[in-house]
């Protein structure tokens, strides 16, 4: 289980392979608990939550770029335009 801190330090396309593979083994895990019981299955609620955070990062990255980017001033202008 990885910290919020070094989510937030590993660059983007790490993040998104990384949340790839994190999916594929929850994937597996959950098949594998369906058939037998695993000795430990509060690894599973540990790996979606690892996957949730992945995702929250992503995404916040994606928000700031649109944010301070091209189109956001864009936006701020024509908003600003109309009232």
């Amino acid at each position: 289980m990885k910290k919020i801190e070094d989510i937030k330090n590993m660059p983007t396309n790490e993040l998104e392979a990384k949340l790839k593979t994190d999916q594929a083994a929850y994937t597996q895990m959950l098949l594998n608990h369906a058939v037998s019981p695993l000795a430990d299955s509060s690894k599973i609620k540990a790996s979606r939550r690892d996957i949730a955070r992945i995702k929250t990062i992503l995404r916040q990255r994606e928000l700031n770029k649109t944010r301070y980017g091209l189109g956001f001033r864009k936006r701020l202008h024509i908003n600003l335009a109309h009232l």
